[in-house]
């Protein structure tokens, strides 16, 4: 299977609003911070894989779909939701990749490791991707906990009654009730026993009439004595007690209330005569709180003048001018200190310049040929003596042409002579440099590359020097403003004049005195607060006793109690009223009630005792009513079938039940005798599916068949479950020689070649116990000890190692979400060359970055390898 994305499409990817891009095998994707990598990162692991969560949190923006070739053979689009991703496609593969090589294919957000571990990688994710175990896991998985756990006895199968082990217990059941059928059959019957039980039976029921009878009549008695006591009651009418009764507890309970209440009245009287003296100490103590409000406010009005006259803001200007000031001060020194330096590194400067350029001119100039030649001067001379001589002779026109030449043969000498003075002096001068450049610089001057390299070197810092010396004027004019501005700030803050040395001491004190100020006024505000008096409500003038809040709360909470007994006085004189009102009412009404049952006049104290002595009367007659009611409805006898003739037998439920019980038994036993051979035919039909009219010859051989098939069956359940009994321990066994393979694996060809080419020193992969030993030539280390990089190299190599282990001859893809940005510069141009190879062996390459170092690598690595190079930006 051999896959690779053909293309992504999705819109409204954060900031991504369109990403429509058809990829090839190498493929760069470049964003700046924040431009929507991670989240196409996270859309296409959400379109792809099933499970999410070896990526943690995605977030769910994005529409869109991912189309993969190599699967089938047309292109695939995947979509984010439900349906069929990658996982369904592994699993069915014949290869038997694991679940787990989704983590390998993608790196999320620079998340180089394999799992969330110390290492980035653990046993268990090894041993899924490298261990045959997944193979024995997936047969063991088929064989079900409860074969899993049975045991193999001398005699039978130890087995939990759940899956194959409730098939088998069921099928031993059923033998077991196939042999209790058979069993039944071949034993004896007992005859003759059924007339007996019928004869008995029959003496039992005449019995059971005679106690019915007496029943009956007990019923009549009962409904009789009924009738008698519900005449009585008439005569005391529940209603009318009841009402008594509640009148009479009502009259008690309100005079107790009344006598309650009379004696909480006076008491309260008592309590409120006080009540103008406290209001009228309470009146002074409000004027005095509130002169006490009107001084501190003056008080504070007046402190706030004086705060004012030290602004905040002026004390920090100059706190901030005064560091400044310090500061540059500083400055000003170290660059005062370096613009002498460098005046002395550059003082032979003009002089060099100067040397520099005449030495240029001289090495131009056209040298002189050696001493002046005097032959030009008498060739001269001598043609003018011919041409003097000429011109005597007559010969004119010759003596002219002598003349001529004459001319030109002294001005050449006079060009030849200026030239050679020249040179002299030119000479003259160069020895003048020379001998000046050994007094300053205390060397001899070699040739031009020495005089310019001292040039340049003092050129340098000569400009060096103007630049500070720039700043320094600078700092200068800073310095003289800033001083201007602290004494103008001390100065408008009441100190006239002030030293340098005083300025941080002068301007502690005026935050000292403005912080003292500020306590003082928080202490007179909050004092101010507690008092809680509006401006409008100040009293101006003493009254003549000072405030004291705790008396004032003490005479306000005793006034606020006073004034509510004040209001219970009033409600409870109404109460008092009323209650005499009602008990005249309830007195009256008493009486009234009493005359519906008896005529004599009874007094108050003697009410309640004649209704208690009535109640009782009544109840009692009620009860002994409810009691026959009870009974009568217990014996179950309508009206109807009352007996009035005494049967002479006295009536017992116990004896009625004891005979019925016996009725009951002994109808059972003949029963049981009379169906005994109907019962068994139909337990043998029943248990072999066979008619009801079937002869005995034919159930019989049925039964015994059902017998041979249930054995069967339980032969067949035995087998599968021994073999499962096997096939686990089997599996068990060979589990346990599983970490030897795991290292064959962990250090097989692919993965040790993908180690060493992208660490370039480790080679070998081991574990102790839990955790995973790397070594190279010659150390072990642990795994999660190594530094962030080299862990980050070690997790990709490990990906591939892995990855085309998995794959075999085929190849898939691989995206990296900023996967080298831990590793170092030296690295990284490694790792960058190890992906273009892996995209020459057939691997897609999908890297997404924010880093331009590593952008500029691959661009730079494409170049040199001729290798197709997609570069996409978000920007």
């Amino acid at each position: 299977m051999g896959i690779k994305i053909e293309k992504i499409s999705v819109k409204n990817c954060g900031p991504i609003p369109n990403f429509n891009q058809n990829l090839t095998m190498l493929n760069i994707i470049h964003s700046r911070n924040e431009g929507g990598k991670s989240l196409l990162v996270e859309f296409i692991i959400r379109c792809l894989f099933k499970s999410k969560n070896n990526w943690g949190y995605l977030r769910e923006l994005g529409t869109g779909k991912v189309t993969i070739a190599g699967l089938e053979d047309k292109l695939v689009d995947f979509k984010t939701g439900k349906g069929r991703k990658l996982e369904n496609y592994f699993e069915e593969d014949a290869r038997g990749l694991p679940s787990s090589l989704v983590k390998l294919l993608v790196v999320k957000g620079g998340e180089t490791e394999i799992v969330k571990s110390e290492s980035g990688i653990d046993k268990d994710i090894i041993k899924d991707i490298l261990s045959p175990r997944r193979i024995l896991d997936s047969i063991v998985n088929k064989i079900s906990s409860t074969v899993k756990s049975a045991r193999i006895t001398d005699t039978d199968l130890d087995i939990r009654k759940q899956g194959e082990g409730k098939d088998y217990h069921t099928n031993k059941d059923e033998l077991r009730r196939v042999d209790e059928v058979i069993n039944q059959f071949v034993s004896e019957y007992e005859q003759g026993k059924l007339k007996d039980l019928k004869l008995q039976e029959e003496g039992f029921k005449q019995k059971k009439e005679l106690l019915i009878k007496a029943k009956k009549h007990k019923a009549y008695k009962l409904s009789q004595e009924i009738g008698e006591l519900e005449k009585n009651v008439k005569q005391m009418p529940d209603d009318v007690i009841n009402k008594l009764k509640s009148l009479v507890n009502d009259y008690d309970s309100e005079k107790g209330k009344y006598g309650i209440l009379k004696k909480e009245l006076d008491e309260i009287k008592k309590e409120t005569e006080n009540l103008s003296n406290l209001e009228n100490q309470k009146d002074l103590l409000v004027k005095a709180k509130k002169y006490q409000a009107y001084l501190l406010s003056k008080e504070l009005k007046n402190r706030e003048s004086n705060l004012n006259a030290i602004p905040e803001e002026e004390l920090n200007k100059i706190e901030q001018n005064i560091s400044d000031y310090s500061i540059k001060k500083e400055e000003k020194n170290i660059k005062f200190q370096l613009v002498k330096e460098l005046e002395e590194k550059s003082k032979h400067y003009n002089w060099l310049k100067s040397a520099k350029g005449n030495y240029q001119r001289f090495l131009t100039a056209p040298t002189a040929a050696g001493k002046i030649s005097y032959f030009l001067l008498f060739v001269a001379i001598l043609t003018i003596i011919s041409a003097l001589i000429s011109i005597l002779f007559d010969q004119k026109i010759i003596g002219i042409i002598l003349i001529l030449f004459a001319m030109l043969s002294a001005a050449a000498y006079l060009i030849k002579y200026k030239k050679s003075m020249s040179v002299y002096k030119q000479s003259q001068e160069f020895e003048s440099i020379r001998d000046e450049f050994k007094n300053r610089f205390n060397i001899e001057l070699g040739d031009f590359t020495q005089l310019e390299s001292l040039f340049s070197e003092q050129e340098k810092n000569f400009n060096q020097q103007e630049v500070h010396q720039s700043d320094l004027n600078r700092l200068n004019i800073q310095i003289k403003n800033l001083r201007h501005s602290i004494e103008e700030g001390l100065k408008n803050l009441g100190i006239d004049f002030s030293i340098e040395s005083d300025w941080s001491k002068n301007l502690s004190q005026l935050k000292k005195e403005r912080k003292k100020i500020l306590e003082n006024n928080g202490r007179i505000k909050i004092g101010l607060e507690k008092l809680e008096v509006e401006e409008s409500e100040y009293e101006l003038k003493d009254p003549g006793v000072k405030f004291n809040k705790s008396e004032l709360e003490k005479i306000e909470a005793e006034l606020a109690r006073l004034k509510g007994l004040q209001t219970k006085e009033v409600k409870k004189n109404d109460e008092l009223k009323d209650l005499e009102d009602h008990l005249k009412e309830l007195k009256q009404a008493i009486e009234t009630e009493f005359k519906k049952i008896t005529e004599e006049e009874l007094l108050e104290d003697k009410w309640k005792e004649r209704v208690n002595k009535l109640e009782k009367s009544r109840n009692d007659i009620l009860n002994q009513i409810k009691d026959n009611q009870g009974e009568l409805r217990g014996l179950g006898i309508i009206e109807s079938e009352y007996e009035k003739e005494n049967p002479r037998k006295e009536f017992t439920q116990f004896e009625l039940d004891d005979v019925e019980k016996k009725l009951k038994t002994l109808d059972q036993k003949v029963k049981e005798e009379a169906d005994r051979l109907s019962n068994l035919i139909a337990s043998i039909c029943s248990i072999t599916d066979a008619d009801i009219s079937t002869n005995w010859t034919d159930l019989i051989d049925k039964l015994y068949v059902k017998k041979e098939r249930v054995n069967k069956e339980i032969e067949e359940i035995e087998a599968i479950i021994i073999s499962g009994i096997v096939v686990h321990q089997t599996i068990k066994e060979l589990q346990q020689e599983e970490d030897q393979k795991l290292i064959e694996g962990l250090n097989s060809e692919e993965v040790r070649d993908a180690l060493i080419q992208l660490t370039g020193n480790y080679k070998e992969l081991s574990f102790e116990d839990a955790d995973i030993v790397i070594s190279d030539e010659y150390n072990n280390f642990l795994l999660k000890d190594l530094s962030t990089g080299a862990k980050e190299q070690v997790m990709l190599a490990l990906r591939i190692g892995f990855l085309k282990k998995l794959f075999k001859q085929e190849n898939a893809f691989l995206i990296l979400d900023d996967a080298f940005q831990h590793s170092d510069y030296v690295k990284r141009p490694i790792l960058v060359k190890t992906l273009f190879q892996l995209a020459n062996d057939g691997w897609q390459i999908i890297y997404l970055t924010m880093d331009d170092h590593i952008r500029d690598l691959f661009r730079k690595i494409s170049r040199g390898t001729g290798n197709n190079l997609k570069e996409i930006s978000l920007n």
